[in-house]
């Protein structure tokens, strides 16, 4: 897993509706002021989740490595996932999925 520091000005989009049409989301692009590093917004496929979306990439630190992973196969689906960190505790791959928001960018 890379880990990239993000520092700049982003418009909070998470609010707009997943309804909203084409039209509109176009229309609301358009009003984004140039000056703005990027627009925060929750992803149709996980609504509870925060994502990042960069506009300037000067607002994009050095990227750097941080955990590995293991992911534990049991024939039909991932079971587990093993984290090579400090910890080295496992992760339920069902809590991923939970309603709680994540934080993705």
């Amino acid at each position: 897993m890379l880990k990239t520091p993000v520092a700049g000005e982003f418009i909070d989009l998470r609010r707009v509706a997943q309804s909203t049409g084409k039209e509109e989301r176009w229309a609301i692009g358009d009003r984004i002021p140039d000056t703005v590093s990027g627009v925060i917004f929750a992803p149709p496929e996980r609504p509870s989740a925060m994502c990042l979306a960069i506009l300037r990439g000067d607002v994009l630190g050095r990227s750097l490595q941080t955990s590995h992973y293991r992911y534990s196969w049991n024939g039909s689906e991932i079971a587990s996932i093993y984290a090579f960190d400090n910890a080295g505790h496992e992760i339920n791959p069902k809590e991923l999925g939970i309603e709680a928001e994540a934080v993705v960018a």
